[in-house]
């Protein structure tokens, strides 16, 4: 954690030294930031877009669902020196049943945009992640920023009431009065870096609020058990997606092949031509011999092979990030821990103990403030870290499709 000087009193507790990033986080996922993200799908434009697709998806598979030719009614009327009235009823028979495969592939279109939906939800909880990660951090590092602040302008004053007394030179002195205006440089540094994490955070959210959502307190370990790869990559919203892709892609094949079965149209006409009852019956059957439709039935043929290629690459590119994003995390989270059990406590002695040499005159100015400076710099180096290990933990939420599991939304 970071140092923190919360007065100009001297340090002597390490309840002093504590890192305001553990004030910003609990021990598991809260139930804030799960209603944080359901706030942040249910009011996004992008999630907005891909359900006003979905309810078009499912209005066109019903529209699919419908028998493709009506009824044709023909009233047929002269007046001459024979008056004749006839009515007729023609309609176009689906022989080859293309209705029901237009359904079924209007039901994998409607697939296709409900998985579509899914990963737009998941890749904007992904974006919204990593900016609050980098919200954290920045907040983290801007705290740290004022603690150096308090510590230096405590610094400055003893310096001014050693200088005076003639314990220290001219030179300490305007070190002292440097190292203070330094300080001040950095704060206006990170306020900035600050406000543009705010709003980072604000655009991938879509909503501004002054107080966001708290991050666990600790970062999780991924189970030892976890399913194979390919049983997670088979539960990705963009796989899913892509899968009912290919399976529409074969269903138009079949399509295009009933589309060159031509469709008889019968017809039966009755009427009247003077005293005489008329009946009639007729059959049409359109010849397919300037057009067989072959063409159409090569371009849906090579589209399926185009779809089952991309399957093919998404997978394999989806289980590498996977696996990178796997071992990365493990890195990340296997180095944090080591930084945290080996420089925690050793900074916060490492502080105290400068302060009293330098106070009893143990230790020169410049030595203190490099020796500050070194230690600060370590802190920000492990909150820097931190702030990765977050973001690679959403990295890896995101390539292995489980964000909504560790939210506790599975099925929503």
């Amino acid at each position: 954690p970071p140092v923190i000087a919360k007065s100009e009193a001297e340090i002597t507790d390490e309840s002093q030294l504590q890192g305001d990033f553990r004030d910003h986080v609990s021990n598991q996922t809260s139930p804030s930031l799960t209603q944080f993200y359901l706030q942040v799908w249910e009011t996004h434009p992008s999630v907005q877009a891909a359900k006003a697709t979905v309810d078009a998806a499912r209005s066109r598979m019903n529209a699919a669902s419908q028998p493709l030719y009506n009824p044709e009614l023909e009233i047929d009327a002269e007046r001459a020196e024979t008056d004749t009235v006839a009515i007729g009823l023609s309609q176009t028979i689906d022989w080859a049943d293309k209705r029901s495969m237009k359904s079924n592939i209007g039901k994998f279109e409607l697939l296709v945009a409900e998985a579509d939906l899914a990963s737009i939800r998941q890749k904007i909880a992904a974006q919204v992640s990593d900016a609050l990660a980098g919200y954290y951090t920045a907040n983290e590092l801007h705290n740290l920023s004022k603690s150096r602040i308090k510590l230096l302008e405590r610094f400055f004053n003893i310096a001014k009431k050693r200088y005076k007394a003639g314990d220290i030179g001219q030179v300490d002195l305007e070190l002292a009065k440097l190292a203070l205006s330094t300080s001040h440089l950095q704060a206006a540094s990170t306020n900035t870096d600050l406000i543009s994490s705010k709003q980072l955070l604000i655009t991938a959210t879509a909503i501004t609020q002054d107080v966001w959502p708290a991050l666990p307190r600790q970062l999780p370990n991924i189970d030892n058990n976890i399913p194979d790869p390919n049983t997670l990559l088979d539960k990705l919203p963009e796989l899913r997606a892509l899968r009912a892709m290919t399976e529409a892609s074969k269903m138009r094949i079949n399509l295009a092949e009933r589309f060159r079965q031509p469709d008889p149209t019968v017809s039966l006409r009755g009427g009247r031509e003077e005293s005489d009852v008329l009946v009639g019956l007729n059959l049409s059957i359109p010849l397919f011999i300037r057009n067989t439709f072959k063409a159409e039935v090569n371009v849906a043929s090579n589209e399926s092979i185009q779809q089952e290629k991309l399957l093919q690459d998404a997978f394999l590119r989806a289980r590498t990030r996977y696996l990178m994003s796997n071992e990365g995390y493990r890195l990340g989270l296997n180095a944090l821990e080591k930084w945290l059990t080996s420089g925690q406590t050793t900074l916060v002695d490492r502080v105290k103990l400068l302060q009293r040499l330098w106070e009893f005159g143990e230790l020169s100015a410049p030595d203190y403030l490099i020796q500050v400076r070194e230690s600060l710099d370590a802190e920000i180096a492990g909150i820097e870290l931190r702030g990765k290990v977050w973001q690679s933990w959403f990295e890896w939420l995101d390539a292995s499709g489980e964000i909504e599991t560790w939210l506790g939304l599975t099925g929503n």
